[in-house]
């Protein structure tokens, strides 16, 4: 069994998006998809839109990576290049923007859990977002998921607030 990690491409993107969902569905015992837009279409909002069978990330900054294992979806992650305001002078009257990668729709198929694959994933986002210049990641999961959060932990995530039934956490990445 060989497990490689790849963008998100036309083949996978169903596989992708059921992964996600049925991850969700696990943790919450219900399923809203009113709540989850970005995962209509895995595809145009994570993928390579110009190049959908191959997997190519984005120009934008946004990339989906899938770990298949046997050809079969066994996880997924993204990341995604926000812009917050940084200050250029001690008097914050000059901006300029500060890319932040954000690490969305971490999960792993049941049965393949505690295998270190989530590991892995993150970490090839981790060197995507250095390649993109990106020094600080960001992310957020349930406060009530403490399996998530321990693993965030472990991977040198920080917690720095909690907010609206959320923990927020940061990583500062050379």
């Amino acid at each position: 069994m060989e497990l490689v990690i790849e963008a998100v491409s036309r083949a996978t993107a169903d596989e992708a998006r059921h992964c996600i969902l049925s991850g969700l569905e696990e943790h919450w015992g219900r399923l809203d998809l009113t709540l989850n837009p970005d995962l209509h279409d895995v595809l145009h909002t994570y993928g390579d839109v110009a190049s959908p069978d191959t997997a190519i990330p984005r120009s934008d900054g946004k990339l989906m990576l899938v770990a298949l294992l046997d050809g079969q979806v066994v996880a997924t992650g993204a990341l995604i290049r926000e812009y917050t305001q940084a200050a250029t002078t001690p008097r914050c009257d000059e901006w300029r923007e500060a890319p932040v990668g954000r690490i969305v729709r971490m999960s792993v198929r049941k049965n393949y859990r505690r295998r270190g694959i989530a590991s892995l994933v993150l970490e090839a986002l981790v060197q995507h977002a250095r390649e993109l210049g990106i020094k600080k990641l960001v992310l957020e999961t349930t406060e009530t998921w403490s399996d998530a959060i321990g693993f965030y932990q472990r991977q040198g995530f920080a917690l720095t607030h909690h907010a609206d039934g959320d923990a927020h956490f940061a990583r500062l990445i050379e």
